[in-house]
């Protein structure tokens, strides 16, 4: 008989898998990869890893996490078994910015060269065992802080010759409440539902089922410093399909500084110890200890895992800047065609009213093509416009000049002609004179003065028309001058000119109700300005809390300035400053400021004040302190200390 393969297979595979082979369709107490685990930090945890899985062995852990994994990472884990066998891992995650995240990875557990002999000892040749499991996994993030993942697992089952493949998948979900409780802050809860589809291998002449494995985790960090020293505790709980037990996972990890890191697990009822080390792209990491509940003997676990390219928020900031700087562009070339537009379109109705002998209009788009001199200055047009323009005035003034003779000769024969002329006269140039001085209401009141007495008069009406037109050219043209002085943070200047054009009484509700708005918003910009300065007044005489209130209200016009919310933390820091105790090293390191303030050294007194207030940010005597050190500091700057 071929004995001692037999051995060392079933051995293996209990010691190890704890599958158990039966009829079809039944399922063993626990699958292989589903309590094995896979990387050097989590084995050092205990196994307590669903909640926190922050790096390519998310892939196994819990998918979901790899939504929080912020660079490309591939992870390599290797650890030795019994009868020369090997257990390995390799992962890879990919982060994007809106699609998700991908990962792909690969386990493989088993050994080649088992000797086959007989009940004589004679060997019959070697056989050989292998197990492994192909993951395609992705995730994405929900809002609310929340994140799901899946894997599609293919697995493979080798055995004496004899080979099959199942296909799997496992169902991932990761929650971190944004709370500002001290005791939910940073809290990170995991859940994998692992073989949520069940594969399913025959390699011999039974079908094993890898049964549903379910895994709950949660994770809470506490931090120690400013430094990344901190303290992480990890818990995980599960609970396989068939007759499995329940098992629980605890861990604690100790990292110094973001590069070092010791560990301590309970994987079950079997202890795990690890360390690891961090420096630039590269983390190495060791565990030490046994696999949970069966009788293999303690092994070396190490894993390597590499981080490299941009981080998620850096992906997410450069593609914000991206987006602002298109826009940008297309605000800016958008401004530029429709001004482009206008001028083009003012300098064809200007020289088709020349074609038509109507100076007045003429004169009229040629003005409009020149209020575009301060954003074009060396456009071709506007050149052109002012030659037009001053012959065009030249024109009108000929022409003007001959309408009024015209009229004087046809009242010359009557006395009573002779006086409507001279009425006609009067008020036309009076008329002229308001158009000109463009109080255009006013010429149309004394042209239609001209009708009362002559209803025909051709001459008035047609200015009364131009006039009509013009008088609302004026109110959009007061209205563009707004916005142009508007653009450039001259918001009084604005609002004068808005007053402006109001006061020219416009019929129309729609250009009251555009002048209304846009004095409105130039009013808000004007008074985001004057609370600011408020804020600053306040400030300076140390009523934080009415500073505090005059830069909240600033805020309301401009939540995004960001030299507004500085100094809103910084009075509001001082308005609910008290006195709270300091100990250890808070408090030798305020004491060396007052030392140093006392020498005269206040930049570095000042470094070490305000490190100390990210610790205490309400701590009077440490708020009391900065400004001293500032004071001084500025009247050193100024050569009066």
């Amino acid at each position: 008989m071929k004995r001692r393969a037999v051995l060392i297979i079933s051995f293996f595979m209990l010691g190890v898998t704890r599958i158990c082979a039966s009829d079809e369709g039944s399922a063993g107490t626990l699958s292989l990869f589903s309590s094995a685990g896979v990387g050097a930090r989590a084995m050092g945890l205990g196994n307590a890893y669903v909640a926190m899985p922050f790096d390519a062995t998310a892939i196994y852990w819990n998918p979901a996490g790899m939504e929080y994994v912020q660079k490309k990472s591939f992870s390599f884990f290797y650890t030795n078994l019994i009868a020369d066998a090997q257990y390995n891992f390799v992962g890879y995650v990919h982060p994007t910015v809106n699609f998700g995240t991908i990962g792909v990875g690969a386990l493989r557990i088993g050994t080649d060269g088992i000797q086959i002999t007989d009940d004589q000892n004679v060997s019959d040749g070697t056989t050989s065992y292998q197990r492994s499991q192909f993951i395609l996994s992705y995730a994405k993030g929900l809002p609310h802080n929340i994140s799901l993942g899946v894997n599609i697992k293919l697995d493979y089952f080798s055995m004496w010759g004899n080979s099959d493949t199942g296909v799997g998948a496992d169902l991932g979900f990761l929650y971190k409440p944004n709370i500002g409780n001290i005791i939910l802050q940073d809290l990170s809860m995991g859940f994998n539902l692992q073989n949520l589809l069940t594969p399913r291998l025959k390699p011999l002449e039974t079908t094993d089922v890898l049964p549903m494995n379910l895994k709950f985790g949660v994770a809470k960090p506490i931090p120690i410093n400013a430094r990344g020293t901190k303290v992480i505790f990890f818990m995980d709980f599960e609970q396989g399909g068939g007759d499995s037990p329940f098992r629980y996972h605890t861990g604690t990890e100790y990292v110094f500084q973001d590069q070092a890191m010791l560990r301590f697990g309970m994987n079950n009822n079997q202890l795990a110890f690890g360390a690891g080390f961090s420096y630039n792209i590269f983390q190495l990491d060791y565990s030490y200890g046994k696999f949970a509940d069966h009788p293999l003997d303690t092994s070396h676990r190490l894993s390597l895992t590499v981080s490299f390219g941009k981080s998620k928020d850096e992906m997410i900031r450069i593609a914000e800047e991206r987006k602002l700087r298109e826009i940008d562009r297309q605000v800016a070339q958008k401004i530029e065609w429709e001004r482009n537009e206008k001028i083009a379109k003012a300098m064809e109705y200007g020289k088709r009213y020349m074609d038509e002998e109507d100076y007045l209009r003429a004169q009229r788009e040629f003005n409009v093509v020149i209020g575009f001199e301060e954003e074009a200055p060396d456009a071709i047009e506007i050149r052109e416009a002012k030659e037009l323009l001053k012959f065009a005035e030249q024109k009108y003034k000929e022409q003007m000049e001959k309408t009024l003779a015209e009229i004087q000769a046809q009242n010359a024969l009557e006395r009573k002609r002779e006086e409507d002329r001279i009425f006609v006269n009067e008020h036309f140039k009076r008329g002229l004179t308001f158009y000109e001085n463009e109080e255009y209401e006013q010429a149309i009141s004394e042209w239609r003065k001209i009708l009362e007495r002559d209803p025909d008069n051709k001459l008035a009406k047609e200015h009364i028309k131009k006039a009509e037109v013009d008088y609302s050219s004026k109110i959009y043209s007061l209205i563009q001058r707004a916005d142009a002085l508007g653009r450039r943070g001259k918001f009084v200047e604005a609002i004068n000119i808005l007053n402006k054009a109001i006061g020219l009484n416009p019929d129309d509700r729609k250009i009251r109700n555009e002048i209304n708005q846009r004095r409105a918003k130039y009013e808000n910009k004007l008074s985001f300005y004057d609370l600011y300065q408020q804020g600053r007044n306040y400030q300076i005489r140390k009523e934080y809390k009415k500073a505090m209130e005059a830069y909240e209200k600033a805020l309301v016009f401009d939540p995004n300035n960001k030299e507004v919310r500085k100094r809103y933390e910084e009075v509001k820091a001082r308005a609910f400053a008290k006195r709270e105790p300091m100990t250890g090293q808070v408090k030798a390191d305020f004491l060396k400021s007052l030392r140093l303030i006392n020498e005269g050294k206040y930049k570095q007194a000042l470094e070490i004040l305000e490190a100390l207030q990210e610790i205490q940010p309400y701590n009077k005597e440490i708020l009391d302190g900065i400004d001293t050190a500032r004071e001084h500091l500025e009247r050193k700057q100024r050569g009066q200390e």
